[in-house]
């Protein structure tokens, strides 16, 4: 079977989405499939032209997204603050008109990756289309293809949800319907969304697509990290988080204070791979935390697979409802997981108690001195034997590569 995936920035520094796209389509290839991807051109990165048995196309994404890239493969640029308030500012104003539409940006881009998927598809005779969302225009790109080509399979992979968050008005009977969801899902095969956002899809009103929508989850636990050389034993305890930061979901106050209040002697450095203001803010406290904090730069994701294998303490926060894709490829290494969770309705911590090294802390339930308490008494006292992770069975690749290929027979 020939398969296309459409998905947006990708290795060497891929967004988390295309992460999982890729584990997907390791997948496919090791099921015999032939695999294409078309991702999204990356702003001053050469992308690979071939990655893990894939032929990779690429499309140059509007100005906007070439702005955001930019700002987040140099944060430390001449130009990163100025290409990321102007990104900031098209956003805004495009986001306003085109309201209604909400989320798409704009009717060009979209139309550009359709186009492209033809061109493909003549030369390619694809079987099988994969969109994943987000981003919206690989979306629509996919929705306007199997309209023109019936018969070929189309899959779309909602890995983030549908509901609006920004706008909730333009969401229709509760919050579980917008102007394109309906439409995609009269014309796809089959929808994947994740476990996590089960009850987002429970309403009656999805009954008559009930046969193709399936559930699944972030496929980020692989059973053999990608070859490395061997952990290192640290002289100072090694915490690290990667990912973005900032509010709504990701703040570091708690976890900073937190982390500087563990006063049992033991050196450890807490470090953060990361990009934005909310990154550049955090190293004002480097003077203040005697050096214990250290932020570094968004790197390559090859590289960060041997900083997590190296890590001592993997960390990770929530402060929202959306689910974090980084928790499941932190399992991978099983490595001790601190979670700091900032409201009820983090949807982690249902993960993080399920997994056997895992350490939620609550500190809009319990006060910091609690919450300190609480670490120091479990951070050492895990059994050292094989981590149980029968339950994280939706979140191999295998899982959902099986549910996508059982549905294109």
């Amino acid at each position: 079977m020939n398969i296309l995936i459409l998905t947006d920035k990708y290795f060497p520094t891929p967004l988390a989405n295309s992460i999982c796209a890729q584990n997907i389509a390791d997948a496919f290839i090791n099921s015999g499939h032939n695999v294409d991807i078309l991702a999204y051109r990356d702003s001053g990165i050469i992308g690979k032209k071939s990655y893990n048995g894939c032929n990779v196309t690429y499309i140059t994404p509007d100005l906007r997204t070439r702005l955001f890239y930019y700002s987040k493969n140099f944060p430390n640029g001449r130009f990163s603050k100025i290409a990321e308030s102007v990104a900031k500012l098209f956003n805004r104003a495009k986001k306003f008109i085109m309201l209604p539409l909400f989320p798409m940006y704009s009717f060009y881009f979209p139309l550009r990756i359709y186009q492209r998927i033809i061109k493909m598809h003549i030369k390619r005779k694809y079987d099988l289309i994969v969109s994943v969302f987000t981003p919206f225009d690989s979306a629509v790109a996919g929705y306007w293809f199997k309209k023109r080509y019936p018969k070929i399979k189309w899959c779309l992979y909602s890995l983030d949800t549908f509901i609006n968050q920004r706008y909730s008005f333009l969401n229709k009977k509760g919050n579980t319907n917008n102007y394109w969801l309906p439409k995609f899902l009269d014309k796809c095969d089959l929808f994947i969304y994740m476990r996590s956002r089960k009850k987002e899809y429970a309403d009656s009103y999805f009954d008559k697509w009930r046969y193709k929508i399936k559930c699944s989850d972030i496929p980020l636990m692989i059973n053999d990290p990608i070859e490395m050389p061997p952990a290192c034993l640290n002289e100072v305890e090694q915490w690290v988080y990667a990912g973005s930061l900032g509010p709504p979901h990701y703040i570091t106050d708690d976890l900073i204070e937190i982390f500087m209040g563990l006063k049992d002697g033991k050196k450890r450095e807490l470090h953060f791979y990361s990009y934005g203001d909310s990154c550049e803010k955090l190293k004002t406290i480097k003077a203040s935390a005697q050096s214990k904090v250290i932020c570094h730069p968004y790197i390559a994701h090859d590289k960060l697979m041997i900083i997590y294998k190296n890590a001592d303490v993997l960390v990770s926060m929530k402060y929202s409802d959306q689910i974090s894709a980084k928790i499941f490829e932190y399992m991978t290494y099983g490595k001790k997981i601190v979670h700091i969770s900032g409201c009820n309705s983090d949807p982690d911590v249902h993960y993080l108690l399920k997994y056997a090294k895992g350490i939620v802390l609550e500190p809009y339930k319990y006060s910091k001195d609690k919450c300190i308490k609480i670490l120091l008494g479990k951070l050492y006292n895990f059994a050292e034997k094989e981590t149980d992770l029968s339950y994280f069975k939706m979140n191999r690749p295998e899982y959902t590569a099986d549910v996508i290929l059982n549905c294109s027979k």
